[in-house]
């Protein structure tokens, strides 16, 4: 595009920008039902304001007023001709000459216990009037909306779960023998059941390093999480690891458990739920068979 062009198309638009232009904002929040929300309502402006004056639009079946609060040294009064529509008057109970801009009034409302999950309803400035200098003059709406979201599920209150791992089998074994792990989920709280967790069991092999195996699943009386393709259908159990191959490495295998928040690392304190329990179990040579004894010559 020529440069010129640019120029006389940039210019008009800036001529047309209104300079020292007033407006109300409202801010946009989120609550679940029955869940008390603020939101601020605001002024965007140059001007030393005073006093001013809107009206206030939002769905009544969806949100119940509850009160309003002042902010920036303004005491506000409100009027509720009928449900959905309020009326706000405020006066600034300080002097000064500083302009206005940022929060005015605070408005407190319930979303309605009946309202849905994903339902986003709107808070609406359509009018109002501001004052100061002796004069007063229009100011433009604003608009903010509240979506309804799900409520937090509570944190379990007592004590958490723990994690006991025992070898079911032999602790020393040899190759071609099964490693069984034996596991146990205790719940000491009722309040912890259905709390969603990770379960983890890393392995460290004789040669080092960490090999996870993760599964994910619900603390109900019966979880059903996967580890390594095996199911554990029950808070206690076994897991059998099958016969130890010939090819693996010769030494002590150290099994580590534990429970984590979803989707965080339970290397991490924060991200566990449970402490960490080990056991461990040691891989043998193969046996080299005993020759059998040279029969003494005869005589």
């Amino acid at each position: 595009m020529r440069r010129g062009a640019w120029f006389w198309m940039v210019v008009p638009a800036l001529l047309a920008a209104p300079c020292g232009a007033t407006n109300f904002t409202v801010g946009s929040v989120s609550g679940y039902p029955g869940e008390r929300v603020r939101i601020p309502v605001g002024l965007r402006t140059d001007l030393a304001v005073t006093k001013f004056d809107c009206t206030v639009e939002y769905k009544s079946g969806f949100l119940d007023y509850d009160d309003v609060m002042g902010s920036a040294g303004f005491k506000v009064d409100v009027d509720t001709p009928y449900a959905g529509r309020l009326k706000l008057e405020g006066e600034r109970s300080v002097s000064g000459d500083d302009s206005v801009n940022g929060t005015v009034a605070t408005l407190s409302f319930t979303v309605s216990p009946g309202a849905a999950v994903g339902t986003v309803t709107k808070v609406e400035v359509p009018s109002g009037t501001v004052y100061g200098g002796g004069s007063s003059s229009n100011a433009g709406a604003g608009a903010g909306t509240v979506t309804v979201v799900s409520a937090p599920t509570p944190l379990p209150s007592g004590p958490p779960p723990t994690v006991d791992l025992g070898m079911e089998s032999l602790d020393r074994i040899v190759p071609g023998e099964h490693a069984v792990l034996n596991y146990r989920v205790q719940v000491q709280d009722p309040s912890w059941e259905g709390v969603p967790a990770d379960a983890y069991i890393a392995v460290v092999p004789p040669t080092g390093g960490l090999l996870f195996i993760g599964s994910r699943g619900r603390f109900y009386e019966k979880p059903n999480p996967i580890v390594r393709n095996l199911e554990i259908d029950d808070l206690d159990g076994e897991i059998d690891f099958g016969p130890m191959p010939l090819e693996y490495p010769t030494g002590v295998y150290t099994f580590y458990g534990a429970l984590a928040w979803p989707g965080m690392n339970p290397l991490k304190t924060k991200g566990r739920i449970t402490g960490i329990d080990d056991t461990r179990f040691e891989l043998l040579p193969t046996p080299t068979p005993t020759p059998a004894p040279t029969p003494a010559p005869g005589p």
